[in-house]
C-alpha cells in the first residue's frame, strides 16, 4: 500500500478483484502498475476492478486501468469488470467514455458473477 492508494485483492470464484481505494493519480499509477503486473505473472485474466473506495482518478490513473484492461483483452481468456464506481471518479470514468468501452456494474456481486 502506497500512501494515497490502497489496493487490496480478494480471489472470488473464477475472478479476482481488485478493490482501489484513496487517489489513482501520477504518485500512486506507479505502484498499481507493478501489482498488476505480479497478478498477470500468475496467470489470472479475469479481474473485477472495486472502484467503491476510490476517490479520485487522474488521467494517469485511468491510463493505467487502460493499460490493464488492454493486457487482458490480448488473452484469450482474459476480461475486465468495473464495479461500484462513484462520486467524481463515476463522473470522470463517465465523460471519459470508459462506459462504452467496458461493462460497468453497481454491484460488486454482479460483476464478479458477469
Amino acid at each position: 500500500m502506497h500512501a494515497g492508494l490502497e489496493l487490496i485483492t480478494e480471489k472470488r470464484g473464477q475472478a479476482l478483484v481488485l478493490h482501489l481505494g484513496g487517489r489513482l493519480d501520477n504518485t500512486t499509477v506507479t505502484l498499481f502498475q507493478q501489482r498488476v503486473e505480479q497478478v498477470l505473472a500468475v496467470g489470472e485474466a479475469r479481474i473485477v476492478v472495486d472502484l467503491a473506495r476510490l476517490e479520485y482518478i487522474s488521467s494517469a490513473g485511468m491510463r493505467g486501468l487502460l493499460a490493464l484492461a488492454m493486457q487482458l483483452r490480448s488473452r484469450p481468456d482474459g476480461s475486465i469488470a468495473f464495479a461500484r464506481p462513484q462520486g467524481m471518479v463515476q463522473d470522470v470514468l463517465r465523460l471519459a467514455g470508459f462506459q462504452q468501452m467496458f461493462t460497468m456494474f453497481d454491484s460488486l456481486e454482479d460483476a464478479v458473477r458477469a
